[in-house]
Formats: structure tokens, C-alpha cells, sequence
């Protein structure tokens, strides 16, 4: 069986993100998405915006119980979607909540 190369597990979710960050013309953007996957380092988000690789944006989850920075690593159309990879910054790190 192939190893993953990932350095965390991803957890898959549906919870909802809410993401903001600044755009390129100086104008604060908000965008409602959902969430697909999350690791101890970072998140996979469905936002109906694009935001551009190396971004640096804010985020916040009330169902993961997570909020801080990221940075976009990318950003890919799916559809009508854009699916955007983001790496927490700041030390921030994903724990699961026991079960």
C-alpha cells in the first residue's frame, strides 16, 4: 500500500468557514464557504470566491472550533467553486476534539 506524503492526516468535515482576507484592489472581501478536509496544519476549503495563491487571509469555524491566519497555497475552480488550500500561520495548529 503507498504511503501518503502528507506530514498530517486530513480529516474530512463539512463544517462552515467564514474567510476574509484583502483583495487586490484594497477592498476587505468575506466569503462563506465550507469546509472539505482539515489537518494539524492547515485546511481545505468550497468558497464561491477565488482568493489568489499567497494571500494571507483570516478564517474562522465555530464548528472546528478554530479561528486565526493562513496563508492560500492555492486556488482551484471546481464548477461554479473554488476550492482553496490554506496553511495556518502564527503557530496555529489543528487538535480534534476527543471522542
Amino acid at each position: 500500500m503507498p504511503r501518503s506524503l502528507r506530514r498530517h492526516e486530513r480529516v474530512p468535515t463539512e463544517a462552515q468557514i467564514f474567510v476574509n482576507w484583502t483583495g487586490p484592489d484594497g477592498v476587505p472581501r468575506l466569503s462563506r464557504g465550507k469546509c472539505i478536509d482539515v489537518s494539524e496544519s492547515g485546511l481545505l476549503a468550497e468558497c464561491p470566491d477565488p482568493i489568489p495563491s499567497r494571500t494571507y487571509v483570516s478564517f474562522r469555524s465555530d464548528a472546528l472550533r478554530l479561528e486565526g491566519s493562513a496563508s492560500v497555497r492555492y486556488c482551484v475552480t471546481k464548477g461554479t467553486r473554488h476550492r482553496i488550500g490554506l496553511e495556518f500561520s502564527g503557530g496555529l495548529k489543528y487538535k480534534a476534539a476527543a471522542s
